[in-house]
């Protein structure tokens, strides 16, 4: 999970993108480790990718307030 990976918002790191569907929200450090989840999870008949991401990674933008931002959140996501 992005989180408990201790990713940073400029780290690079790798999504899994699933058949027809953009990049899965999970990010993984190593190649390795997305490609054994992928395994892992796959459904038959079902296809992947794995896409490498740093700054401009789609899956991870809403998860971190970016620096430029000068409003503090104090709910949940989504509020101002």
């Amino acid at each position: 999970m992005y989180s408990e990976s201790g990713l940073g918002a400029a780290m690079f790191h790798y999504h899994i993108r699933w058949s027809d569907s953009k990049p899965d929200w999970q990010a993984f450090k190593a190649l390795e480790e997305a490609l054994r989840e992928a395994k892992r999870l796959v459904r038959p008949g079902e296809t992947y990718t794995i896409e490498g991401f740093k700054d401009d990674c789609i899956a991870c933008a809403g998860l971190f307030v970016r620096k430029t931002d000068t409003k503090r959140r104090s709910g949940p996501p989504g509020a101002l």
